[in-house]
């Protein structure tokens, strides 16, 4: 199982969020991260290795910010890297999650949907078929494509 912490404060959460992780932790789990949210702007940092790794990572370069998630990572499906470390974030959201999301593909349908009838009727310069342009469990990219294409839709409306 993996450690999912939380903290919404009024001062700097970062050393916070990996105290709890620290108080999570009970086997050797192969990458940690955190992201907070400081002026408007999600930080994230991410370590492969173990939670110390981590911590040298904000010794260096802090994530600043009152409100956070952090989380450990304990692989079951891909590669103990840091790009697979959590939190996953696009410049908008950042996430967090146990386990492996067994409904991806429910999810992913429900998000092309969503964007289909969303964007509908709007001029979008580039095409949205995502089931051809992802690998099937990939929902994280997915939702990254949606928010940047929904960002560019917007630019582009047509003005009547």
């Amino acid at each position: 199982m993996c450690g999912i912490i939380g903290i919404v404060g009024n001062s700097a959460v970062s050393d916070r969020l990996v105290d709890g992780l620290k108080r999570m932790e009970y086997r050797g789990y192969d990458s940690a991260g955190v992201c907070t949210v400081f002026d408007g702007q999600l930080i994230r940092r991410r370590a492969e290795g173990k939670l110390a790794n981590l911590v040298n990572v904000l010794r260096t370069d802090d994530a600043p910010g009152n409100i956070g998630i952090a989380h450990t990572r304990w692989a079951t499906h891909g590669a103990p890297t840091t790009s697979n470390a959590h939190p996953h974030a696009t410049g908008e959201v950042a996430l967090v999650h146990n386990g492996i999301i067994e409904n991806f593909k429910q999810l992913r349908d429900e998000l092309t949907a969503f964007a289909r009838e969303k964007l509908s009727g709007i001029k979008i310069p580039r095409r949205i078929d995502f089931r051809d342009e992802l690998p099937r469990h990939d929902t994280g990219k997915l939702y990254k494509r949606l928010l940047r294409d929904e960002y560019w839709a917007k630019q582009d409306k047509p003005t009547n």
